[in-house]
């Protein structure tokens, strides 16, 4: 067995819990070259990348599932914990507790500050989303990972096609707002011409020379 193969099973098997996960980490490490994956193995080594990697809501994955499955990977989310007194005397926890590395950032952000009244309908070109004073309102990068955890993907199919530069999505949802005062994402799909800001990003690729799935 090569020592790639041996270290590509290695990572495979300690991410197996979620399918979603193990083949998109399969199929990036089936595209890379030797020289590639020996390369992104000593980054990762010198944390200079992370392979990160998520289980998404509908696979329902359990908590004991996952506390199962970190138990295999060698860690340990139950510690006990040290208390110091104003003393300066330590004190250990009789009760392990989970502790959970999570990066936190405080939002600072407010609707009053996030929606407003638009004057007018201009799009911009590049991306096929309104723009300059018709810009009304925004969902942040948080909202949405939000809104993915709690499984609403249609909602976000609105906002971020229908109203995040599909124009064949968002001409086919007022034609039906207008004539029926209500509309369902799955009814307007087959309309969708794909968004703005992905076509104009596949044509830079093109007119770079590079080639993508987009």
């Amino acid at each position: 067995m090569s020592k790639r193969k041996e270290v590509t099973d290695y990572i495979l098997n300690s991410v197996k819990i979620s399918k979603t996960t193990y083949n998109i980490i399969k199929t990036v490490f089936e595209n890379m070259s030797d020289d590639e994956f020996h390369n992104f193995m000593l980054n990762l080594k010198n944390k200079k990348v992370n392979l990160s990697f998520i289980i998404p809501h509908e696979e329902n994955i359990t908590e004991e599932d996952i506390f199962a499955w970190v138990d295999t990977i060698g860690i340990q989310p139950f510690q006990q914990l040290v208390f110091t007194d104003e003393n300066g005397d330590e004190y250990l926890s009789p009760v392990p507790t989970l502790i959970i590395d999570a990066p936190c950032k405080r939002a600072a952000q407010t609707q009053d500050k996030k929606v407003s009244i638009p004057t007018g309908n201009k799009i911009n070109v590049l991306t096929g989303q309104v723009t300059s004073e018709s810009l009304s309102a925004k969902i942040t990068l948080p909202e949405t990972l939000i809104h993915i955890g709690f499984g609403a993907k249609k909602p976000l199919y609105e906002l971020l096609n229908a109203r995040g530069g599909d124009l064949g999505l968002m001409n086919a949802m007022d034609k039906e707002l207008f004539e029926k005062g209500k509309v369902s994402m799955d009814d307007i799909m087959p309309y969708s011409t794909k968004t703005v800001s992905t076509k104009t990003l596949k044509a830079y690729f093109l007119a770079s020379h590079l080639k993508s799935t987009l």
